[in-house]
């Protein structure tokens, strides 16, 4: 995790379509939609997790580089790449007389 971050949710139910990942004044939202219709007339006799919309907000700081975020989601995990911005390499700089 030194060149980058990364972010998994779980996010069963939730399909690309019905996903909106935000970032604006440094702050990334995740918003997912459960399309209700997928589980009409299911009587489920167990379930690992409960059917739901998400909403999930983080701050991130001046180190993540905003324009290299990536998403994607496959079998209802959505996985965020985060890349950190490089630093700043030293460098000579040229000293001209006046």
């Amino acid at each position: 995790f030194e060149d980058s971050l990364k972010l998994w949710a779980d996010m069963p139910g939730v399909r690309e379509k019905d996903l909106n990942v935000v970032l604006k004044d440094r702050v990334l939202t995740i918003v997912g939609q459960v399309a209700t219709d997928m589980y009409a007339g299911v009587r489920p006799m167990y379930t690992e997790y409960n059917v739901g919309n998400y909403y999930r907000e983080f701050a991130l700081n001046e180190d993540i580089d905003e324009s290299k975020i990536r998403a994607t989601l496959r079998n209802g995990v959505l996985e965020l790449e985060l890349p950190k911005k490089e630093k700043a390499k030293p460098r000579q700089i040229e000293v001209r007389s006046a």
